[in-house]
């Protein structure tokens, strides 16, 4: 039997993006694989695992906090956390442009 995919909450776009990855004082650069309102998902060398705090920058935006809540095979999920106010009106702009919110 074939199990039906948990709706999401918030719709997510597929895009290929550069960034950086933050965790701790380490920086690698990342491809974002995924965006919604809430998070993304990243390709990355960086380890990651499932709670690291993390600092997700796309090219041309601001830093994003979150944190890790999957990780596996240089893949990760990140939840956005405690995005600064200025940042959450950047980005629901641009993300409403993108059809996200």
């Amino acid at each position: 039997m074939k199990r039906r995919p948990i709706p999401r909450a918030q719709k997510r776009l597929r895009v290929i993006l550069g960034g950086e990855l933050e965790k701790q004082s380490l920086a690698m650069s990342c491809v974002i694989l995924d965006l919604s309102v809430q998070g993304a998902r990243v390709r990355s060398p960086m380890s990651l695992e499932v709670g690291d705090a993390v600092s997700l920058t796309p090219t041309g935006h601001e830093a994003f906090p979150g944190v890790v809540v999957w990780a596996g095979r240089g893949k990760a999920g990140i939840n956005f956390v405690d995005i600064p106010p200025r940042n959450l009106k950047r980005w629901g702009a641009r993300a409403r442009s993108l059809g996200l919110g």
